[in-house]
Order: C-alpha cells, then sequence, then structure tokens
C-alpha cells in the first residue's frame, strides 16, 4: 500500500532555502528594480492597448491611402497635423520557387522551359503591404514663413558670396578686354 503524505509533511519536506539580504545597498537596488519590472509591465499592457488603437485607426486610413496613392498624392493635412505617407501600401505577388520546381518535376520532362515557367505562375503567392506614414504637428505660418526667408536669405548669401569671390577676376577680364578694345582702334 502506497504512504500519503498529509500536507503539512509534505510542505515541511519542501521547504524552500533562503537566505537573508543584509546590505542596505542591494536592498535600495532590489526595490528600484521592483519598481521598475512593475512599470514596466504597466507600460506593456497601456502599449497593447495603444497598438490595437492605432490598428484600428490605420485601418480606418486605409481607403484614403489607397486614394491617395492613385493620385500619386504624399501628403495630407489637417489644421493641426500632416500625414506624410512613406511607404504606399498594397498587395504584391512572389513566386515561391521551391514549391515552383517541386510541381516542375512531378510533370512531364518534354519542354522544360515551359513548365518551370508555368510552375512559376501557378506558385506565386500575394501578400499585402502596409501603408507606412508619418503625422506631425503643421508648423504655424509665422514660423514657416521664417523657415523660408531665412532660406532665402541663405540663398541670396551664398550667391553673393560667389560674386564677391570672382568680382576681381571679372574686373580684370574687363579691363583686358578695354585694352584690346583700345589696341583694336588704335590700329
Amino acid at each position: 500500500m502506497k504512504y500519503v503524505k498529509t500536507l503539512g509533511e509534505f510542505i515541511s519536506e519542501s521547504e524552500l532555502k533562503e537566505a537573508e539580504i543584509t546590505d542596505p545597498t542591494i536592498k535600495v537596488k532590489i526595490s528600484h528594480f521592483y519598481n521598475l519590472q512593475d512599470k514596466i509591465s504597466k507600460l506593456q499592457q497601456e502599449l497593447e492597448s495603444y497598438v490595437s488603437e492605432f490598428k484600428e485607426f490605420e485601418q480606418e486610413l486605409a481607403p484614403m491611402m489607397d486614394a491617395m496613392k492613385s493620385t500619386k498624392d504624399r501628403l495630407a493635412t489637417t489644421e493641426e497635423f500632416i500625414i506624410e505617407i512613406t511607404r504606399y501600401g498594397g498587395e504584391t505577388a512572389r513566386a515561391s520557387y521551391k514549391e515552383a520546381f517541386e510541381l516542375a518535376l512531378t510533370k512531364v520532362n518534354s519542354a522544360t522551359q515551359n513548365i518551370l515557367k508555368e510552375a512559376l505562375e501557378a506558385t506565386k503567392t500575394v501578400s499585402r503591404t502596409k501603408h507606412s506614414f508619418k503625422i506631425r504637428p503643421t508648423i504655424e505660418e509665422s514660423s514657416f514663413i521664417e523657415k523660408i526667408a531665412s532660406s532665402i536669405k541663405g540663398l541670396v548669401k551664398n550667391f553673393v558670396n560667389i560674386f564677391k569671390k570672382n568680382e576681381d577676376k571679372i574686373e580684370d577680364a574687363n579691363e583686358d578686354l578695354k585694352k584690346l578694345a583700345k589696341e583694336k582702334k588704335s590700329r
């Protein structure tokens, strides 16, 4: 007959051995680690809810993105935001070469080239690529105008610097032309 241990006997035999930590710096680090672990866990749960909400948003935007793809538009704006499409989504077809080769081996050996082409076409798979986009706040008009003005000032400054660098060469060339013109008149 088998002997069945009572719960108390089982617990007393399988007690875990534990060490007590007495170093205060390690205790502080363990407490800090626990707090970080707890925060990470909460943030991961929060992130999961945000990711699912974002996926729903992406699905709602997909028809608009498809329409923008057909018109080749890359930007869409609202009063507050600019949506920039960084990659258009869509379906792509790819041939599965392994399956094509296996299919070709089962075919009759006549016109091998035609069979391989047929096998590749028969094993194409279709996958869908999602749209990729960024949303950023719109630039205030005054800030936008300042940026444009700054860019124009920079271009003009560069243009003037190029002419200043070559001004002496231009003046020397003009003097040479005047001398040539005088020599030609005196002849």
